[in-house]
């Protein structure tokens, strides 16, 4: 009698896939974030094998033009204080003025 021995899987554990390329900023304008992706499929876990380890996404800052709006509000606060400075330049230059 010829005995067999029985099919016996070897596990397998998972690898990372390479990353995917950067996906585009989440803002128009401003800071915000970019992202890439990897998968466990390098190969794939089977029979057993471990779950890749580590992170399968990646994300960074991404820095896109100033908004707009930004330095206008800027400038104008600017104008504002350099108005309240020559208000208060000619009031008191006024009251000096009475005084002599």
């Amino acid at each position: 009698m010829l005995l067999t021995q029985p099919n016996l899987k070897h596990t397998v554990d998972g690898g990372w896939s390479v990353w995917a390329g950067w996906g585009g900023c989440d803002v128009t304008c401003g800071s915000g974030t970019k992202s890439r992706t990897r998968t466990c499929d390098d190969p794939i876990p089977a029979h057993g094998g471990e779950y890749c380890l580590g992170i399968n996404i990646d994300t960074v800052v991404c820095l896109v033009d100033t908004c707009p709006g930004i330095e206008t509000y800027y400038e104008n606060i600017s104008r504002e204080k350099k108005i309240e400075k020559t208000q208060l330049l000619r009031k008191l230059l006024h009251t000096m003025a009475l005084f002599t």
